[in-house]
Order: C-alpha cells, then structure tokens, then sequence
C-alpha cells in the first residue's frame, strides 16, 4: 500500500481541548511495542451505538469519531500522550499528533515536529509524518489493539478485552473460534513489534 499520511487533519493545539476524557476506556495489548523503558498507558474511545468491523478478524475497521490515546511516563512523569482519531470513512481519513507534557504536568500541547529529549529525559517525540512509519502503510491505522492483543482476562472492571467487546457487542462479528494469544512469548512480540509491517 501506498497510503497518504494522515496529518491533513489537524488535531486541537492543547490536549485538554480535544474533550473530555471520561469517554475513554483504558485497554491494555498481550504484547507491547518497545518504547525504550517508558511505562505505558492507553485508552479507546468508541462512539456510543457504534461497533467494529470485524469482518476481517486480522484487519479490524473502526468507526468515524473512534479516539486512542497513549501516554508515555518516566519515573512516574508524564512525557507524551499520542492521539490517533478517525476523522472520515476513507482509508486515510485519521488524524495523528503528540502531545507534550509541560513541566508542571497541567496541559500538553501539540508537538508535530516532534521533541528530542522531552523534558529532558532520553524519550525522543515523534513527529506526526514519522507516525505513519509503523501507523501507515496498511489500510487501517491502529496497532495493538485486535482480537490477539486483547485475548487476556482484564485487570479491573473497566478495561476493555475481547471477551467484553464481544459481551458489549461493539463487534460486528464474534470471532468463530476462541482466540488464544502465542504461548511462546517471543512469537507474541514478533507479532506486535513486525505483524503490521
């Protein structure tokens, strides 16, 4: 594929402008990317009454208005939150920025160019075009967030696994067959680090 970047579409300067966060539900994949020993968080937002399309089991389609976030910490201290949101139904129809967190951990704003050495730890920010690197190239923008990477038991009441997107239906199709995450740790990583490539 030689899909278009999706930084036509501008995301809000300030992160606390782009909504509320209440919406968002945390989520957490079998197998993380390697972020260079920063601990992750992530949320989804699913719009109400929408579901996936889980048509194509590998290659899920989520609907206009759906919101990730990632925030990235070091020593307890907010780095970076990156924002991907669908904006269109087209393949290219997503917006893509980072956030970064200011010293006083009160408001992040939109860094497109990207940040070496964020508040002067050794997290570079990436810019939005270097985003697409891992996020393009494919003709649906999310990672870590599929059937494999969401097959575990949940750690509260509130994350989002398989098994409650399923009981929630916000899939527009079950999977036909239990589906059960690489038992063998390295295959697991491999899959998260290289499958969308």
């Amino acid at each position: 594929y030689n899909l278009p970047p999706a930084s036509r579409f501008e995301l809000p300067r300030r992160l606390s402008d782009i909504g509320s966060s209440a919406a968002l539900r945390s989520y957490r994949p079998s197998f993380a990317l390697w972020s260079d020993g920063a601990s992750k968080q992530r949320w989804i937002h699913l719009p109400p009454g929408e579901v996936i399309d889980t048509t194509d089991m590998d290659a899920w389609r989520f609907p206009v208005g759906t919101e990730l976030r990632k925030e990235f910490s070091i020593d307890g201290k907010r780095i970076e939150t990156r924002v991907l949101k669908r904006i269109t139904r087209a393949d290219d129809g997503w917006a893509a920025v980072s956030y970064a967190w200011n010293e006083a951990q009160d408001e992040a704003v939109a860094v497109p160019d990207g940040v070496k050495n964020a508040l002067g730890t050794k997290l570079d920010i990436p810019s939005a075009r270097s985003c697409m690197a891992c996020h393009g190239g494919r003709p649906e923008r999310v990672l870590g967030f599929s059937a494999i990477q969401l097959a575990h038991e949940p750690h509260d009441d509130i994350e989002v696994t398989l098994d409650r997107l399923v009981a929630e239906h916000r899939l527009s199709q079950a999977p036909r067959a239990p589906v059960v995450a690489p038992s063998e740790p390295a295959i697991g990583y491999l899959h998260a680090n290289c499958g969308h490539c």
